[in-house]
């Protein structure tokens, strides 16, 4: 399972460097000040290159999050068998439900990502509202996807409500493992 969602999270990682690096090379391609002076157009490929890098930063927590609710279920019981084996062990999302979930999940991530970016050239609070707003991401939408395994979508929610302030604290865990660069590819797992 490691090697499955590790290798899925760098595919999709892969496909969204290629795709942006393609739309990159075709509007620099159509800027007719580049295209006159050889040195520019190195320099602007060079620094393009370095901001899709960053940009890409900002989508490592959505695709990982995305990648992860597929394998929840699979992850939730090998868990429930290896340290609850007396307890009753929850039922498997139905696949529906769960790529809607995933989908709903990583689009609310992305979304909450691209906001924050509107913060990106304010040092300290740009670190600040990626981190926070990560972790209250995380802490509820991982809790939605584990608990759905024994609950109804409406008593999730009550409980997603009900101890929110626990669940974000648990999301700042997750979000400091998203904050490190390299390291936050293995959220997947």
């Amino acid at each position: 399972m490691l090697w499955r969602s590790l290798g899925l999270t760098l595919l999709l990682l892969g496909i969204c460097w290629g795709a942006l690096t393609k739309g990159l090379n075709v509007w620099l391609d159509h800027q007719a000040a580049l295209s006159e002076h050889g040195f520019l157009t190195q320099m602007a490929g060079l620094l393009a290159g370095a901001g899709l890098f960053f940009v890409l930063a900002y989508f490592i927590p959505t695709i990982s999050m995305l990648v992860s609710s597929f394998y929840l279920d699979d992850i939730a019981e090998a868990i429930e068998r290896q340290d609850y084996p007396d307890d009753p062990s929850g039922v498997a999302i139905p696949l529906p439900r769960a790529l809607k979930e995933g989908l709903r999940f990583a689009a609310l991530t992305l979304g909450v990502n691209l906001l924050a970016l509107l913060v990106f050239l304010l040092p300290g609070v740009n670190v600040l509202v990626f981190f926070l707003a990560n972790a209250l991401l995380m802490g509820r939408e991982y809790f939605a996807l584990a608990a759905g395994r024994f609950a109804a979508e409406e008593e999730v929610a009550a409980l997603r409500r009900r101890h929110s302030v626990t669940l974000w604290l648990a999301g700042m865990m997750l979000a400091f493992f998203v904050s490190i660069p390299l390291l936050s590819i293995f959220l997947s797992v």
